[in-house]
């Protein structure tokens, strides 16, 4: 199968960061603990953020070394995988 662009994944990543921020905006921790309808949509798209991430393959996410892909690259702290 053939790798997707790299963009594709971005577009997943930031979607899921825009759901994230706009699901938890004017919320209290407490309010976010309690409500497990929001929690539970907040955990799934941290799952979508994190398995986008794991997708980008690793000569791409090398090129930005900067970013801590770490654990949620599939890497190991080591960076081994």
């Amino acid at each position: 199968m053939a790798e997707k662009n790299p963009a594709v994944y971005l577009a997943d990543m930031v979607g899921a960061c825009e759901k994230i921020l706009r699901y938890c905006e004017n919320r209290t921790v407490t309010e976010f603990i309690d409500d497990t309808l929001l929690f539970d949509a907040v955990l799934r798209n941290l799952t979508v953020l994190g398995e986008a991430a794991g997708r980008l393959d690793r000569p791409w996410t090398a090129r930005y070394p900067d970013v801590p892909w770490g654990r949620h690259h599939g890497h190991s702290p080591s960076g081994r995988a």
